[in-house]
């Protein structure tokens, strides 16, 4: 019989997909992600396009001024889990129509 929480169903954010494939997560949680992932075609379509963005040689950064533009700071505090649900909503759109930002934040 599964625990508690072994039943829990982690949300699959886009931050916590990297943290999978960064493998910084407790073995329990890479579990079910995994099996999230192979249940999920959308899913399993981004981390292999993650992976093929991360090797792209000639892929740019994301610029550092205009309408594209993406602070350093904004990554960072994305990635700590210190933006509000709307900055999360916004940067994880942008990170998934855009490979450069995709890039960036699957490099950090």
């Amino acid at each position: 019989m599964a625990s508690a929480g072994e039943n829990r169903h982690l949300r699959l954010t886009l931050r916590t997909l990297l943290a999978w494939l960064d493998d910084t997560l407790p073995a329990a949680e890479v579990r079910q992600i995994g099996n999230q992932v192979s249940d999920s075609a959308f899913t399993k379509e981004l981390v292999e396009r993650i992976q093929r963005v991360t090797r792209r040689r000639r892929l740019t950064v994301p610029p550092q001024s205009g309408p594209d533009a993406t602070d350093a700071n904004l990554v960072a505090s994305y990635l700590d889990n210190e933006l509000n649900a709307e900055g999360v909503a916004e940067y994880e759109k942008r990170c998934l129509t855009s490979d450069v930002h995709l890039a960036e934040a699957a490099s950090c």
